[in-house]
């Protein structure tokens, strides 16, 4: 168990929205790299369904890198949460 933040630290501090910002930053690069891929492979509904499956799983991914944000994800266990393990089989049927 860990203490309580500081009262007087902002609750946005620059970790935060560093992590946050880069996220967003690495995301979006690696579905706009998909989708123009694609896209130049001519078809341009095919690109789209790729990035919008690129970007599912992208957040996804977050999803397990922000789950244990001070914690290994080895020591927490992958699969130890029934809600994340519920909500992530959601998100791959959805795809189906």
């Amino acid at each position: 168990m860990r203490n309580p933040r500081n009262l007087r630290e902002s609750f946005m501090n620059r970790h935060m929205i560093t992590g946050i910002f880069s996220s967003g930053i690495t995301l979006a690069a690696i579905v706009l790299v998909v989708y123009f891929y694609n896209w130049y492979s001519g078809n341009a509904a095919v690109a789209g369904t790729y990035a919008f499956t690129a970007w599912l799983f992208g957040h996804v991914a977050l999803a397990f890198h922000t789950r244990t944000f001070n914690v290994p994800l080895i020591k927490t266990g992958v699969f130890s949460s029934r809600a994340f393990n519920i909500w992530m089989c959601c998100v791959i049927a959805f795809l189906g």
